[in-house]
């Protein structure tokens, strides 16, 4: 390779560098913006990934089921092995609706319809009996016995029945009963609710005698799963409502509240956009507002199953059963009467049973309503889920060329952990369904395209960087080359930053009584257990000069605690330092444990905006800092010999140790220095800050430094006096020897009488 080619070497890298960012970080847009499109049109496919994990919560964490005297009497197979199949003569269903409203029932709501004459009346029964021979007179007495149709209708019309109907899609003339209208605020809802052609009743001479009706109804999603239970369908322009909302009316009145209409509550009346202006977000019936899906339905929040919510039909008309007994059952309930036999074909799946009593989806509808406990999808979801998608689709693009494929996997397994723990918290915690899945999906595909193409592009610069480096670095520095070519280039950024300074004192009459090996060995058995010390806190050690050690925080990674990590690592230090020279000496001592002589040491700390980055020439550079904070950082550390005390600190890094028992100790100018600085005494974490011989240390200390400042000096050799005795338990006996001395001083030669409290040093 020629010099010329030699000398390109850091910009040929740089330019490699900037495809290994460029290509995948283009791949990755390039899906991301597919994805977005594909989210904005919402299609059915991707609703149902969202509706299994939904399921998948309903069967982790089913609504608590709280009774609110909502009953099911339920037709099942025992019943029909008692009573006969179905349908079962208009006589009999009369005679349980009867005993249900004698035993306090408030109301009863059918789930079946009476569409067809019983074939078991009188009337239809002459036919069949003129063919098995009957006389002419036998036939003829029938005409003096009701109809059952007639007479199930008058007993109908003297109880609290509530009659339930099947909306179809061909064509009819059936109108079903309804006893009250509705009350639209906002746009016209009726292209927004499912449409039905016709209505299959019971018969009118049935109907017409029951309190009001309702649709029973219900469609399934595209999978055939029952999520949700309507509220309202449009029939011939008119709005008919459910069966469980035609309850709830009833009881609403029954309450005396007024429900003479069904309030419809469209997006525009609610001011919620991003929606169909004709999209209904809820029903008000009397005092209940029910919160309703876009077409409106109800999120369906199913409970497991409950035995004292439902009664088989045998069990009531049981003459054995006593009125007692069924008093104890159904008195003031709301009742609804269904088919659970599996022959009637009246099981639905749901999320939570693969075949549920149609009925009991009515009746836990009505029981959501009574309670207020609902699901929904929130307005604001949808675009929640784009910002999610887009911005971990983003945090992917740019880190995955940066961070390689594991540690961006990583990143990308926690952010959609994230989502969908989010998803998670909001069903459990707030009822509401968040779909996580669709981002999830796209952040997969956004991740791995964004991983294969920075994989093949990384590959092939490695293989560049190897090729014309070889010859001229180790193989080492050729790897680290190709790992990332940016570290060719120099640079810098202005950061906040904590600087750490610690010094050995009387170092120099150490190493006078050691040999160079000894002098060594010393050094290496103090300095790596602070190096460890220092990096288990999160620091950068910048650099060992002689027995000193210089190290930062927040560079070249982020570290929102900095401030607490460099006074831990300071307190740490001392603490280790103190079992180091304990350890000296004894017999037991491990290699590494004990120091060979007594050591002490000084520690300053100091936080502000600090230059860090690649610093020194194109031919040999490294990672440093640079700024006056580095600078104060070092006096400070100086300053501890001044004062007495092992760690001080500036005011910036005290600010932010809330709770760490420090104290101010003064305010001094360094030697150079234009400005003066509070400074801090570091003694202990928040342990010894709480502790309450310290928090009276600290008051003293105020006191003390309110009467130094103000020339009260016989007043503060008192204080003084006072903290040492509170000071001894904390080493700082020497601190207020020293600020004794200066006052002492003081006294004889007063400083200027607007002084400010400050020394000035005048060697370092």
């Amino acid at each position: 390779m020629a010099s010329g080619d030699l000398m390109a070497m850091p910009t040929a890298a740089l330019r490699m560098g900037w495809r290994k960012r460029t290509f995948p970080a283009a791949a990755g847009f390039f899906l991301l913006l597919v994805a977005a499109v594909v989210h904005f049109f919402q299609p059915l496919s991707l609703q149902s990934f969202g509706n299994l994990l939904f399921d998948h919560y309903q069967r982790t964490a089913p609504r608590p089921y709280e009774d609110v005297y909502v009953r099911v009497v339920d037709i099942d197979e025992e019943s029909l092995r008692r009573f006969g199949q179905w349908a079962w003569p208009r006589p009999l269903i009369a005679d349980m609706t009867q005993r249900l409203a004698d035993a306090g029932a408030g109301v009863i709501a059918f789930d079946i319809v009476f569409s067809e004459p019983d074939r078991t009346s009188p009337e239809n029964l002459g036919p069949i009996l003129e063919r098995g021979g009957a006389g002419a007179e036998v036939i003829e007495s029938l005409r003096d016995y009701e109809p059952h149709d007639v007479s199930i209708g008058r007993t109908f019309s003297t109880l609290p029945v509530i009659m339930g109907y099947f909306l179809e899609q061909m064509e009819g003339k059936t109108d079903p009963l309804r006893r009250v209208g509705v009350v639209t605020l906002g746009d016209d809802p009726t292209g927004t609710l499912p449409t039905y052609r016709s209505a299959t009743t019971s018969l009118e001479v049935i109907e017409s005698q029951a309190l009001d009706a309702g649709f029973v109804s219900i469609q399934k999603d595209a999978d055939g799963v029952i999520r949700a239970a309507p509220m309202l369908a449009v029939m011939k322009d008119e709005i008919y409502p459910s069966l469980s909302l035609a309850v709830l009316r009833f009881i609403a009145e029954a309450m005396g509240e007024n429900a003479g209409a069904y309030v419809l509550k469209t997006s525009t009346a609610s001011r919620q956009y991003g929606a169909r202006s004709s999209d209904i977000v809820s029903i008000k019936v009397g005092g209940f507002e029910i919160p309703t899906t876009p077409d409106g339905a109800v999120w369906m929040k199913y409970t497991a199953s409950k035995e004292n919510r439902m009664v088989p039909a045998w069990k009531v008309l049981d003459p054995n059963t006593t009125d007692a007994e069924l008093r104890e059952l159904f008195e003031g309930t709301i009742v609804f009467v269904g088919t659970g036999a599996q022959g009637l074909r009246d099981l639905v799946p749901t999320p939570v049973d693969p075949a549920l009593p149609g009925v009991l989806v009515h009746a836990q509808a009505l029981e959501q309503m009574l309670l207020g406990d609902f699901i929904q999808r929130p307005d604001w979801a949808p675009g929640v889920r784009m910002i999610a998608m887009l911005a971990g689709g983003l945090i992917l693009i740019l880190i995955v060329p940066i961070a390689g494929p594991l540690r961006s996997g990583l990143v990308g397994a926690v952010i959609v952990g994230g989502l969908f723990w989010l998803s998670w918290f909001l069903y459990d915690e707030r009822s509401l369904l968040f779909d996580p899945v669709y981002p999830a999906l796209a952040l997969l595909v956004v991740y791995g395209s964004t991983s294969l193409v920075s994989f093949v592009v990384t590959e092939a610069e490695k293989s560049y960087i190897k090729d014309a480096f070889d010859r001229y670095l180790s193989p080492e520095m050729v790897e680290k080359l190709a790992d990332d070519p940016s570290q060719l280039a120099l640079g810098g950024q202005e950061r906040e930053m904590t600087i750490l300074f610690s010094d050995i004192r009387s170092f120099s009459k150490i190493s006078e009584g050691m040999t160079p090996e000894e002098l060594t060995t010393y050094l290496n058995t103090y300095l790596t257990p602070m190096t460890d010390i220092l990096m288990s806190h999160k620091a950068t050690v910048d650099k060992y000069i002689g027995d000193a050690v210089m190290s930062f925080w927040n560079a070249p990674l982020d570290d929102p605690d900095q401030y607490k990590n460099a006074a831990r690592s300071a307190l740490a230090m001392m603490e280790k330092l103190d079992a180091m020279n304990a350890a000296r000496g004894r017999d037991d001592a491990q290699p590494g444990e004990a120091l060979p002589v007594k050591t002490a040491i000084g520690i300053g700390l100091h936080s502000g905006l600090t230059s860090v980055g690649n610093m020194g020439s194109e031919q040999r550079f490294a990672y440093s800092v640079l700024g006056d904070t580095v600078n104060t950082a070092s006096r400070l550390e100086g300053m501890t010999k001044q004062y007495g005390v092992g760690i001080l600190v500036g005011d910036e890094t005290a600010r932010h140790l809330d709770g760490f028992a420090t104290f101010e100790v003064d305010r001094a100018k360094a030697v150079g220095k234009d400005e003066w600085l509070t400074i801090f005494v570091l003694v202990g974490d928040e342990t010894v800050g709480g502790d309450p011989r310290f928090v009276q240390l600290r008051e003293r200390q105020g006191e003390f430094l309110e009467a130094y400042r103000q020339q009260d000096f016989d007043k503060a050799l008192t204080l003084a006096d006072e903290c040492i005795l509170l000071g001894k338990h904390f080493g700082l006996q020497r601190y207020y020897g020293i600020m004794k001395d200066r006052i002492e001083g003081y006294r004889s030669d007063p400083p200027p009488p607007h002084w400010d409290g400050v020394y000035v040093f005048s060697s370092k």
